[in-house]
């Protein structure tokens, strides 16, 4: 079985713009799920099925990571930024996918940083980076990755991840 590992997220997806439209999208397409780790910690997510989900193909895996804005436990906040784009009728039928948009706990953080700040010799603040191992809660997030591609039809060699 091969394991995915989701280490870092380093911004938006390029290339992507998020446009108001006059139409509010039917956010309840997104099945309300709750997935349960191996550890027994839980995290809720909402998933998007192709239209006409047919398990004889394989789709990409889309996963969006929200912003710290739309963190909680109501499996509703983490729809608020992205998901509109995934409902567009041309998008849903151009580019069937599977989409994902776990929600992580209001207290905690996708990645862990450590950054440390040090004034250079003109002022300017210079960032230096450490990333840790994945985070609790994006270990959570790579084991329902690996879950989706146990019992879905996903195409390993189509995973993409944003936010």
């Amino acid at each position: 079985m091969k394991k995915t590992t989701i280490c870092f997220l380093s911004g938006l997806l390029g290339g992507i713009a998020f446009s108001h439209t006059g139409i509010a999208q039917d956010k309840s397409l997104f099945e309300k799920q709750v997935f349960v780790s191996t550890q027994g910690d839980s995290m809720p997510y909402r998933i998007l099925f192709p239209e006409k989900y047919d398990k004889s193909r394989q789709y990409p895996l889309i996963v969006f990571l929200h912003g710290s804005g739309e963190r909680g436990t109501d499996n509703e906040k983490q729809l608020i930024h992205g998901a509109d784009l995934f409902l567009k009728p041309k998008n849903r039928k151009n580019f069937p996918a599977i989409v994902v948009f776990p929600q992580c706990p209001e207290d905690k953080y996708w990645i862990d940083i450590s950054i440390r700040s040090k004034l250079g010799g003109k002022g300017e603040m210079n960032f230096e980076e450490s990333i840790k191992s994945p985070s609790e809660e994006l270990a959570i997030v790579n084991e329902l990755v690996d879950q989706l591609i146990q019992e879905e039809s996903v195409d390993t060699d189509r995973l993409y991840l944003m936010g």
